[in-house]
C-alpha cells in the first residue's frame, strides 16, 4: 500500500510520545494536512479522468491506494 507523505509524519511524529501539548498541536496540523492532500489527489485523478461519475472513481481510487 503506497503512503502519502502526511501518513509517514503522522507516524514519525507518534514515536515520540502523546504526552505533550506540542504533539497534540501538531497531530492537529498532520489532520488538516491530510484532509488537504486527500483533496488534492483526488482533484488530480478526476481531473485525468474521461467519464461522468469522476467523483466516484477518484474517491475509490484514493481509498484503495492510500487508506488501510
Amino acid at each position: 500500500m503506497a503512503q502519502t507523505a502526511t501518513q509517514w509524519l503522522r507516524k514519525e511524529v507518534s514515536k515520540l510520545g502523546t504526552r505533550s501539548r506540542f504533539y497534540h498541536d501538531v497531530m492537529g496540523l498532520i489532520d488538516e494536512a491530510e484532509k488537504k492532500g486527500e483533496e488534492q489527489i483526488i482533484d488530480a485523478v478526476k481531473s485525468q479522468c474521461i467519464f461522468t461519475n469522476t467523483q466516484e472513481i477518484a474517491e475509490r481510487y484514493y481509498q484503495q491506494t492510500f487508506k488501510k
